[in-house]
């Protein structure tokens, strides 16, 4: 380990020089006072974790010389973009080390300058602080540890150690699995950003768990197998593509095509429900309501229809959803009166045998298929309420 001043960290370990690969980090969640807590200890030098990377061109000439190929592609990757080191710890810290310096964020509150007095500012960017302010933060010291020999697999294990004092959640832990599907996620939950935000709540967007939305979605969107969605299930997901470094190798069990069609899936759900209009902006899509959209949307995309309002689409799914809710619940109370009327005991009428439960359960295959399939069947009933149009043959002249 060694200690660096702030001002040779912004040189060495800027944003074009250390990768912050999001499979190694939690998102950048600090608030403002946590951050001012953070410079406001960096001045006294009361800072003990260090920043932890991994040194690229080390790295590929030791995976290398260890004959590990997949290790050496994934550096190299980095290093042909410019890339010096990977970032494995200390992603908060460095970043608002950076924007601090770089007068990205203004900072509030009593540090101590350069001449040990006491100074109180509110609301100040770096260039506006007393110069013996500034002097103190540029010579501040951080903790670099830097690993030189480090497999990419190792990668993982490193980071879900030193996280180990506050816990990864399970979205977390497979966000950190070197598996192609995983950049796939995140870059499909960026993509769809303000979906995510319809359909998750804000606390849970915070650790990762609208990627694991998307994850599930993509999962049940597989014609390869079908998923359930228990936590084994999506870690198995992840997993199965942890010795790919691409999604395009031909051999790399998500199929390219498959990942395709599941991008066209999403382009339409996100625009149904981006334009919707039952649930105002205040009020977060019902799982039911968005599932049902799901369901909708591939079944569209794999007929070849195009959705002509995404609003009125919406509208009408979630009236044939309902009523098929409805229906259910009516056949299941009768279903009961029926046993009750002739001295039988009601409770041998099962739950599973009903739309009404089949939609609580998007979990679970047998529920999950037997939903779609009484959806769909209301979908090619009700195409033009819907505003499905077939789409122009690939063929017309």
């Amino acid at each position: 380990m060694s200690k660096i001043k702030l001002s040779t960290y912004r040189a060495r370990f800027n944003r074009q020089l250390l990768k912050v690969d999001r499979s190694f980090n939690r998102r950048i969640v600090w608030t403002s006072n946590e951050a001012n807590r953070y410079f406001s200890s960096l001045l006294r030098n009361r800072v003990p974790s260090p920043h932890v990377m991994a040194n690229i061109q080390d790295c590929i000439s030791f995976s290398k010389e260890k004959g590990d190929i997949t290790s050496e592609e994934y550096y190299r990757q980095w290093h042909n973009k410019g890339f010096k080191y990977i970032s494995l710890d200390g992603q908060n810290r460095g970043e608002n080390i950076l924007r601090l310096l770089d007068d990205e964020i203004a900072i509030s509150g009593a540090f101590v300058d350069a001449d040990g007095k006491e100074v109180t500012v509110e609301n100040k960017f770096f260039s506006k602080l007393p110069v013996r302010l500034q002097d103190a933060f540029k010579d501040s010291c951080v903790t670099i540890e830097i690993y030189t020999d480090v497999l990419k697999p190792e990668l993982t294990t490193i980071f879900k150690d030193i996280q180990a004092g506050c816990p990864l959640n399970a979205q977390e832990t497979r966000n950190a699995t070197l598996s192609p599907i995983a950049p796939w996620v995140r870059g499909i939950q960026q993509t769809h950003e303000n979906v995510s935000k319809r359909i998750t709540n804000d606390d849970k967007i915070i650790r990762m768990i609208d990627d694991e939305n998307m994850a599930k979605i993509a999962m049940v969107l597989d014609r390869n197998k079908e998923w359930g969605l228990g936590r084994h299930a999506i870690d198995e997901w992840y997993e199965q593509g942890q010795d790919y470094n691409s999604l395009e190798d031909p051999n790399c069990p998500y199929g390219a095509d498959e990942i395709k069609r599941k991008e066209g899936i999403f382009e339409i759900w996100g625009s149904v429900i981006n334009n919707q209009t039952v649930y105002p902006p205040s009020v977060k899509v019902a799982n039911k309501a968005w599932w049902a959209a799901i369901y909708a949307c591939e079944w569209a995309y794999d007929n070849d229809y195009a959705i002509h309002s995404a609003k009125d689409f919406f509208k009408k799914l979630k009236e044939i959803d309902d009523k098929l809710i409805t229906d259910s619940e009516l056949e299941y109370s009768q279903a009961r009166s029926k046993i009750v009327n002739v001295g039988g005991d009601p409770d041998k009428v099962s739950r599973s045998n009903y739309y009404f439960k089949w939609q609580s359960l998007p979990h679970q295959v047998p529920a999950r298929n037997k939903r779609k399939s009484a959806l769909v069947r209301e979908i090619v009933k009700n195409k033009k309420d819907l505003t499905l149009r077939k789409k122009a043959s690939k063929n017309a002249a």
